[in-house]
């Protein structure tokens, strides 16, 4: 089994960093990287390449924008399936591969900050807790 390690928050540049190469390599741990609007850049294509030959595996982790959702959910799958097309263009022309795409199923996020508004937590709304409350954030 593959571990890997998730990084919401990490730039390319902090990935291609030696310590996170050499402990990345050494335990054969998959960096899962967030992967938001704006990263098909020189920067992630880069690291690519040197995750590439340094024979680490990434999973690219897809974002969409705040407004379209941030995750994947049955009211984006259009966008989002679009948006993977277009990395996996992008990476053909950038002559890298994309071992992994990390695919984070999740309510659209302006969905979670209503229901954080109606005075719900993310926890009760999976659990169907507070079902009144959760349905009206959800029609918003």
């Amino acid at each position: 089994m593959k571990i890997r390690v998730w990084a919401e928050y990490f730039t390319p540049k902090e990935a291609m960093g030696r310590k996170v190469m050499r402990l990345l390599k050494r335990y054969d741990v998959c960096l899962a990287i967030a992967f938001p609007p704006g990263s098909m850049n020189p920067d992630f294509a880069k690291m690519m390449k040197v995750y590439q030959d340094e024979g680490v595996e990434v999973a690219l982790w897809a974002l969409l924008p705040d407004e379209s959702g941030y995750w994947i959910s049955e009211r984006n799958v259009d966008e989002f399936s679009e948006v993977i097309h277009r990395i996996y263009d992008w990476a053909g022309k950038e002559k890298f591969r994309i071992p992994w795409i990390a695919v984070d199923l999740e309510p659209p996020y302006y969905q979670l900050e209503r229901i954080k508004r109606a005075g719900m937590k993310k926890s009760q709304a999976r659990t169907g807790e507070e079902s009144a409350a959760y349905g009206d954030a959800a029609l918003q």
